[in-house]
């Protein structure tokens, strides 16, 4: 691979999983729940299962741009499945 400035790297993404990371870090804040990173990833990965992947290659320059044209595509969604999957950890969260 060539030498070039890290943000004109090509990197291949998973759009979906940074919405859903993003998304869930914000809405578990709103409600009664436990909120540590293993409620926080136990959410996130029943909604990445829930849904399909998009995963794309991109600048990582341009990594913010393709995220927010796809944010408003998936956005109700994937609100709709953060908030089931985060309702879900909160019944029966899974702590060691």
């Amino acid at each position: 691979m060539e030498n070039t400035k890290k943000d004109d790297q090509i990197i291949l993404v998973n759009i979906v999983e940074a919405i859903v990371r993003d998304k869930a870090s914000k809405l578990i804040k709103t409600i009664d729940m436990c909120q540590c990173e293993t409620c926080y990833l136990n959410a996130c990965a029943i909604v990445l299962n829930a849904m399909d992947p998009l995963y794309v290659t991109t600048k990582k320059g341009a990594l913010l741009s393709r995220i927010n044209t796809a944010h408003y595509t998936y956005q109700t969604d994937l609100t709709v499945e953060i908030v089931k999957a985060l309702m879900l950890v909160k019944e029966k969260p899974r702590h060691s």
